[in-house]
């Protein structure tokens, strides 16, 4: 229970001020339900419209939650629109009149609107969430480089070899995770070393070609570093 609450609250507010303006509206409608006129229905069927669209959006899925303002815009957009909509829909409800074509019009007008809004915001969420997801699977991965050193480290059988894998994986572990465009090309060639590194310890190349790789892996380490802090 506690899981379905914390999943769908939204949905659960929506479904209770819906509720909460039924229990308004039906009372007040049923002591003068033969001086209602056709634009009070109107109005409260789009009211309607606005509550059951507003909690449909709450099913639209994230693939990031934790990326708070990227969701704004469909935020203002989903807000704005009820807003607006409940606005003018309770002026018909409270305003008797036979005339249902300007609430219809308006109506109309304002779902178009609202459509293209969130059209607009929800490709600009996923395009955000897509780069945030991509952003944290480098992350991912370049915490993973300490434990391949430490991997190749175990397998060399050289003491001097094992000692310079030990910095590099010190290195490793005292360098950002953080990641961007600009430091993606030194992320791969760094990967690229390493593999590089296992394929020369597991072949037993000789030591100086072996130091030579790690060092050149050194170098493109801080490289990286270097560009990470330049561009954050």
């Amino acid at each position: 229970m506690k899981k379905l609450i914390n999943g769908r609250l939204p949905l659960l507010i929506v479904i209770i001020a819906f509720a909460i303006f039924n229990v308004i509206f039906w009372p007040i409608t049923a002591t003068h339900i033969d001086e209602v006129k056709a634009g009070q229905w109107v109005g409260y069927i789009f009211i309607s419209v606005a509550f059951v669209i507003t909690g449909a959006i709450t099913f639209i899925p994230l693939k990031s939650k934790n990326n708070f303002v990227s969701t704004l815009p469909m935020f203002f957009s989903v807000c704005g629109y009820f807003a607006i909509a409940f606005i003018i829909n309770l002026i018909a409800v409270f305003i008797p009149s036979k005339e249902v074509v300007w609430i219809i019009v308006l109506n109309s007008v304002l779902i178009l609107l609202f459509a293209a809004a969130l059209l607009i915001s929800y490709r600009t969420l996923s395009r955000t969430e897509d780069n945030t997801a991509r952003r944290e699977a480098r992350v991912k991965q370049f915490r993973l480089y300490a434990a391949e050193i430490n991997s190749i480290k175990d397998a060399a059988q050289d003491e001097e070899v094992k000692r310079k894998l030990a910095s590099l994986q010190d290195n490793v572990n005292y360098s950002s995770p953080a990641t961007n465009a600009s430091t993606i090309e030194k992320e791969v060639e760094f990967s690229e070393k390493i593999q590089q590194i296992n394929d020369m310890v597991n072949s037993g190349v000789e030591k100086e070609e072996i130091l030579k790789a790690i060092n050149d892996a050194e170098r493109i380490l801080k490289t990286r570093n270097q560009i990470l802090m330049a561009t954050k």
